[in-house]
């Protein structure tokens, strides 16, 4: 039986941020939910090294980690499952929260690199510009810099873990040719896509829908943009929309993050309208319940933290053992979820979970 290795989370204090940030993707925003209203609590999980390895030689491999937050669902499957495949290649984790703050992201990773401990550092950028001056730290001091889910603009990095946004906008829009040639008969009808360009990851999307349904002549697309990337806006935004367009006027929404999704479809509820069709990104669990209701809602494109966590730690075990990358970018796995696989995909999150769960235990 595998004796326990250490693990070990070190919570750096920081300050509160966007009460509410973009979706998971290649920029420097956070997951598509909402931002914690809390700080983290300071908690340290310490098991016994393994057999034949003694605490200097665990202490010699270790991997540094900052996450955006450590309170949020998105962030707590990308760092179990980092965690949980350190330490099966035998390394600890030592991890600050940056508490959706850049300033505190930053500081950590200052105080990581200066331990001269860290063989390499796992990186979830919250500011893709504030980032770059550690990155380049970590450069001079060797280390090698992975980045997952969100990148730093500059700097050398050795790979980029993360879901590809321009698939997960060509993935939505298959799926919203099917709906329409479903609704209408064949593939055209008029649909309004929910956007906020000022995120990258969420443009790309937008982009990837739109080449997507470019097949597609009779397919008109209308882009409408939130003020600002919350529940609120995007219920605003979709208040003027269902009086700009009455019933029958249009047949499909896409809503390119969970945030905007949340809010249209709460307002498409609230208004009865069920003359179209409403799908998002990301299993929000304001999704997941409207999918479950079966009404307007009908999917998700959704990504996977698990696997994000599992494919950048991979990376940083990579560079700490002084091996190159195959890839500078790793795509990271995506489904679509609708109500005919809904079940299906919440039994292996679960199971999937379970693994991760008791990484500390095995």
């Amino acid at each position: 039986m595998k004796m326990k290795k250490k693990l070990l989370v070190v919570l750096a204090a920081g300050i509160m941020g966007a009460s509410l940030l973009a979706g998971c993707g290649e920029n420097n925003t956070s997951s598509e939910t909402k931002a914690v209203q809390e700080n983290a609590a300071e908690e340290k999980t310490e098991t016994e090294p393994g057999a034949g390895q003694s605490k200097e030689a665990l202490d010699d491999k270790v991997i540094g980690m900052s996450l955006m937050a450590f309170n949020h669902p998105f962030m707590q499957d990308i760092m179990k499952s980092a965690m949980y495949t350190a330490e099966e290649a035998g390394y600890t984790v030592s991890a600050v929260d940056a508490n959706w703050d850049a300033a505190t992201q930053q500081q950590g990773l200052e105080d990581l690199i200066s331990s001269g401990k860290m063989k390499a550092l796992f990186v979830n950028a919250v500011d893709g510009d504030a980032i770059v001056p550690v990155v380049e730290e970590a450069n001079k001091a060797g280390i090698p810099v992975i980045t997952v889910d969100t990148k730093s603009n500059g700097g050398d990095v050795f790979a980029h873990a993360a879901s590809d946004s321009k698939e997960i906008g060509k993935m939505a829009g298959e799926y919203a040719a099917k709906l329409l040639k479903e609704k209408n008969g064949s593939e055209k009808g008029k649909t309004i896509v929910i956007n906020y360009p000022q995120v990258t990851s969420m443009a790309e999307r937008v982009s990837g829908f739109k080449e997507e349904l470019s097949q597609y002549p009779e397919i008109e697309i209308i882009e409408k943009n939130v003020l600002e990337l919350t529940p609120e806006s995007a219920q605003a935004l979709m208040d003027d929309l269902i009086q700009t367009y009455p019933e029958g006027s249009f047949d499909l929404l896409f809503a390119a993050n969970a945030t905007t999704g949340v809010g249209a479809n709460a307002v498409t509820e609230s208004a009865n309208r069920t003359d179209y069709l409403v799908i998002a990104v990301d299993d929000d669990p304001e999704l997941i319940a409207a999918l479950q209701r079966g009404k307007q809602f009908k999917g998700m494109v959704v990504q996977d933290g698990i696997d994000i966590g599992k494919k950048g730690m991979e990376l940083c075990i990579a560079g700490a053992e002084g091996k190159t990358a195959e890839e500078k970018i790793v795509a990271t796995r995506i489904s679509l979820v609708t109500n005919e696989n809904l079940e299906e995909y919440q039994k292996e999150y679960a199971e999937r979970q379970k693994v991760i769960e008791s990484y500390g235990q095995k």
